[in-house]
């Protein structure tokens, strides 16, 4: 094995920018790097943001699944850097952001698997609107984070392309209540300090679920909920006598 002298970009201190430095390498282990089928490659990929580091007191079959996991997102990188290389495009994302929206996408699919996320939507639209009360999955909570038009989980109550379609609720055989008005009494008893632990009024007359938000809410606030870009605004008319 004979050294082979090679130069790459480092940064220097001195001059505070790239500069090129040159190097000897053994030409075994420059043929073993450049000639072994992006093996090593692969697993420098899948072990910088490896999942299997608390998989050892686990069950051994662990091991082996999220392995093949750490290997299926290393080639879906890979895939999707060769296309844009072959396009002449730049990636939209580096390695860490295309792990990072994985992970969004499992956590949050709602909010960051926009495909998955139409599937979902469009099977609810299809869905009976006279299915009980046990058939609803749990509401999601209105809060100022759901709320967001951004990022919150609600952001979909301002689309007209979904069927917004009220669902009556028997609120004598299943009680519940209207989302919007506890939110409402919440937000204006947090401003004025009161310490009223009463339900608002009306807000368990005549209570709908929608589908496509996944909330119940009463007749009057049905409108607001899905209109009104800035409920804060609304405070004082969800809270006033029908």
């Amino acid at each position: 094995s004979h050294g082979l002298r090679l130069k790459k970009k480092v940064f220097s201190p001195v001059s505070k920018k790239m500069v090129n430095f040159k190097f000897l390498r053994f030409s075994m282990s420059h043929n073993y790097n450049h000639q072994m089928n992006d093996n090593d490659i692969a697993d420098q990929l899948r072990l910088v943001y490896r999942l299997m580091r608390f998989s050892r007191n686990q069950k051994w079959w662990w091991a082996l699944w999220l392995w093949g996991l750490e290997v299926s997102k290393v080639n879906a990188y890979m895939m999707y850097r060769r296309y844009h290389e072959n396009r002449g495009l730049t990636p939209e994302y580096s390695h860490f952001e295309f792990q990072e929206a994985i992970g969004k996408a499992w956590i949050d699919p709602i909010n960051h698997w926009p495909t998955r996320n139409r599937m979902h939507l469009s099977h609810i639209e299809r869905a009976r609107p006279t299915r009980k009360i046990e058939d609803f999955k749990r509401c999601f909570a209105i809060t100022e984070k759901s709320l967001d038009l951004k990022t919150g989980k609600l952001q979909c109550r301002l689309d007209s392309t979904l069927t917004h379609f009220p669902e009556y609720v028997n609120v004598q055989k299943h009680p519940t209540q209207c989302q919007l008005h506890m939110w409402a009494f919440r937000i204006h008893s947090k401003k004025s300090n009161s310490k009223e632990q009463n339900k608002p009024k009306g807000s368990r007359a005549r209570v709908f679920h929608c589908s496509a938000c996944n909330v119940h809410l009463c007749g009057k606030c049905f409108n607001i909920f899905h209109k009104i870009d800035n409920l804060f605004l609304c405070i004082d008319d969800i809270l006033c006598d029908p």
